[in-house]
C-alpha cells in the first residue's frame, strides 16, 4: 500500500468483482499514533491508539494488535523501537516488552511466546575481522549485529540466536556500498513450518534458513 501527494487521502479505486472482501490493517512505519483497520470501500472500521507511536502493527488471532514503538532517544542502529506493545480493542495495554535495542521485526509464535529482533554490540575480536564496507566520520567506534531472543509472556528469553556466531568473515563481506557500523542488518525473519528461522541481511546480502535447534544454516 502506497501513498501520493497527487491523490487526496480518500479510497483512490475500487473494483469489488476483483477484490477480497476482507479488512485491511495499516499503519505508519515511522511514525503517527494510530493503526486502522478500514473495509473494501475505505471505511474506518475499527482503529488503535498509542500515544509511543504505533510502527509496524500486525492483528493478532484474539482480535488485539500487537506493535512496535517509535525509536528511543538512542538508538545503536535504524529502525529502532523503544517496545513492543499489546493493545486490546479499546486500546488498553496487555503486555509490554521494553528494550532500547529493539529494531524493525517482531512476531507472536503459537506457543504464546514472541520473536523479537535486537542490536547487538560485537565483540571487539569479532567486529575487527568483520570485513568490507566504510567508514564514516561519524561512525561511533562500534559495531553491532543482530540478535533474536523469543521472549515468553513474562518476559523471560526462552531462546537466542546470535547472528555473529554463525557468519563466516571471509564469506559474509559487507556491501562497499554500506556502512560499517553493521556487520548484517537484518531487516526481517520468518517461520517455516518446520518452525525454523527465515533470514534476511541487507548489509551482506544474504538470505538464508537457520535451523532453530543447532543455529546453523540449513541454507544460504
Amino acid at each position: 500500500m502506497g501513498w501520493s501527494e497527487h491523490h487526496k487521502i480518500v479510497l483512490v479505486y475500487n473494483a469489488p468483482q476483483g477484490c477480497d472482501r476482507g479488512y485491511s490493517l495499516f499503519c505508519n512505519s515511522f511514525g503517527g499514533n494510530y493503526a486502522y483497520l478500514i473495509d473494501i470501500d475505505g471505511r474506518i472500521c475499527h482503529q488503535w491508539h498509542s500515544s509511543e507511536g504505533i510502527g509496524y502493527g500486525f492483528l493478532l488471532p484474539n482480535g488485539r494488535l500487537l506493535l512496535r514503538t517509535r525509536s528511543p532517544q538512542e538508538s545503536p542502529g535504524p529502525g529502532g523501537a523503544a517496545a513492543l506493545l499489546e493493545l486490546d480493542r479499546d486500546s488498553n495495554v496487555v503486555w509490554e516488552q521494553r528494550s532500547p535495542l529493539m529494531h524493525l521485526d517482531f512476531e507472536r509464535l503459537s506457543n504464546g511466546n514472541t520473536l523479537v529482533l535486537q542490536w547487538a554490540v560485537l565483540p571487539r575480536d569479532v567486529a575487527s575481522q568483520v570485513q568490507g564496507g566504510y567508514v564514516s566520520e561519524d561512525h561511533p567506534g562500534q559495531k553491532v549485529g543482530d540478535l533474536i531472543t523469543e521472549v515468553t509472556p513474562a518476559g523471560e528469553v526462552a531462546w537466542e540466536w546470535r547472528s555473529w556466531e554463525h557468519l563466516k568473515y571471509e564469506e559474509d563481506i559487507i556491501c562497499p556500498m554500506e556502512n560499517r557500523r553493521g556487520w548484517t542488518h537484518q531487516n526481517v525473519r520468518n517461520i517455516t513450518r518446520e518452525e525454523d528461522l527465515v533470514v534476511s541481511f541487507k548489509q551482506i546480502s544474504t538470505v538464508g534458513i537457520v535451523d532453530r535447534n543447532s543455529g546453523e544454516f540449513r541454507w544460504k
